[in-house]
């Protein structure tokens, strides 16, 4: 499957398509994404409670309001633990929003409100909430749905790439749905552009059992548009089998022992479709330069998809 990806005519195909969404990209520095937090301002006015009065909470964060000039519901969510030590934390998360928000599988993005001295980011609202919670509450799902999943994710991971973003957290907690059921990447409270320095690791524990070997094996080592991939991969293994990746160990030392030392991912069993097991086996390949780039995956997902 994958050396019929090889050909020529798919990549230009697919970096066409990134390049259209993508045409107004540009290098942001610190005065720039100053000028997006300003720019993006939204008065607070324009964000009003539910017709029915009724508050909607997801987590403790995020809130369910009503965005008037586009007469849609939208998310609010305050913009919290965003690290002072890093330089313009909040600005260029606004940045990174502002650059991922035309693509039509990254959560969309409207602006920021202040209000109370509290910044908060206002987005689309995602009907159907998170995969993680959408996968334990519908088991066995078709494979026609999850190849869907797959295709969509694959396409908001390679815009991200095409932009120079590194996710961070790539996992299904943070695939949102819609009332479409379209998924789409949200959380990018922990992403960078490629160039910028890699920053530490937030809820290790949390997050352990997506993490590429070589963040295992050293915290410091350089993220990277490979560990993103492995991260994907592992998603696709919770899809697939709508269960957690390694729910049997409880440690990151016991992680480490089975993924490092033994080089063992989680298992394989039942009818998955061959191009899917391929996609997962090649993506969480010890090695990062095997790894596949994520436009490569968006295009074998795809032609799996339309099998």
């Amino acid at each position: 499957m994958f050396g019929e990806i090889d050909d020529q005519q798919n990549f230009n195909a697919i970096e066409e398509k990134l390049k259209t969404i993508h045409a107004a990209t540009t290098d942001y520095n610190s005065l720039e994404a100053n000028k997006f937090l300003q720019n993006s301002k939204i008065p607070h006015n324009q964000i009003i409670k539910l017709e029915n009065g009724k508050e909607v909470k997801r987590g403790m964060q995020v809130v369910k309001k009503f965005y008037q000039p586009i007469a849609k519901p939208v998310a609010q969510k305050e913009i919290v633990d965003l690290t002072s030590t890093v330089e313009n934390s909040k600005e260029k998360h606004v940045s990174i929003l502002t650059e991922l928000k035309d693509c039509p599988n990254i959560i969309t993005f409207y602006g920021t409100m202040l209000l109370n001295n509290k910044l908060y980011v206002i987005s689309e609202w995602a009907e159907e909430g998170d995969l993680n919670t959408y996968l334990k509450e519908h088991p066995g799902l078709s494979w026609e749905f999850k190849l869907k999943i797959s295709c969509e994710i694959a396409s908001g991971l390679a815009f991200c790439h095409f932009c120079d973003i590194l996710h961070h957290d790539i996992r299904s907690h943070n695939i949102l749905l819609t009332e479409n059921l379209t998924a789409k990447i949200s959380n990018f409270r922990a992403s960078r552009k490629e160039k910028d320095h890699t920053t530490p690791v937030r809820d290790f524990m949390l997050i352990s059992k997506w993490l590429s070997p070589e963040k295992l094996k050293d915290a410091k080592t350089p993220y990277s548009k490979q560990c993103d991939i492995y991260s994907f991969s592992i998603l696709l293994w919770e899809l697939a089998f709508q269960k957690m990746p390694f729910d049997n160990i409880k440690n990151v030392s016991d992680l480490i022992e089975i993924v490092l030392e033994k080089n063992e991912r989680p298992p394989l069993t039942g009818n998955i479709p061959p191009e899917y097991e391929e996609i997962m086996k090649l993506g969480w390949s010890p090695y990062p330069i095997k790894r596949p780039t994520a436009d490569m995956i968006f295009t074998a997902a795809t032609k799996s998809s339309n099998r």
